[in-house]
């Protein structure tokens, strides 16, 4: 006589069409906050950019440093 698992298959299968039907469900829910995200980020200011003076000041400390090594090595 073979074991009777029915119930267990009926019941792994409306838990995994329950689980897929949130998963869509939630698609228009996630359209609407990516679409007010896009709209803010539209709307935002471009700021200033700090790359360039950080560059600046890295190339003013490298060249300090290679004029030290300079110095040292006619010493």
């Amino acid at each position: 006589m073979p074991i009777e698992t029915t119930n267990y298959m009926i019941l792994g299968f409306g838990i995994a069409f329950a689980v897929i039907g949130l998963h869509l469900a939630s698609f228009p829910l996630r359209a609407k906050n990516l679409k007010a995200d896009y709209e803010i980020l539209r709307s935002a200011k471009p700021t200033k950019k700090a790359a360039p003076k950080k560059a600046a000041k890295k190339t003013a400390a490298k060249k300090a440093a290679k004029k030290t090594v300079k110095r040292a090595a006619r010493r």
